[in-house]
């Protein structure tokens, strides 16, 4: 509904085939719940999702962006392909393109 999660996967993808660590990335997708409960507290207020004092339950998985969901998920990847790179050569895209996408989204360091 909200998107957090294919967008947390998605970036998951990015970052990992540029080499962020796997911390950075589940950290990175678990801070979204805290930014997102503003958004949550405002949007329309279904009532299976309210609590008793009529206020979105936060505590519901809909809510979360829970470290152990994308520390899975990266396991998985890791376990099955092998990094994200093999992953994402898997689904059909060029080595070309995954390297135009890490020179988009890195640079060079100088030493």
């Amino acid at each position: 509904m909200t998107g957090k999660d294919r967008t947390g996967i998605f970036s998951a993808m990015l970052l990992g085939l540029c080499g962020a660590y796997p911390a950075d990335i589940i950290s990175d997708y678990s801070i979204s719940q805290i930014y997102l409960r503003p958004f949550y507290l405002s949007m329309m207020r279904f009532p299976e999702m309210l609590d008793d004092k009529g206020e979105p339950d936060l505590s519901m998985r809909f809510y979360q962006t829970r470290p152990e969901t994308m520390q899975d998920f990266l396991e998985y990847i890791d376990s099955t392909y092998g990094s994200m790179e093999k992953y994402l050569l898997s689904c059909g895209l060029s080595r070309d393109v995954l390297e135009k996408i890490k020179s988009s989204f890195t640079e060079d360091a100088v030493i």
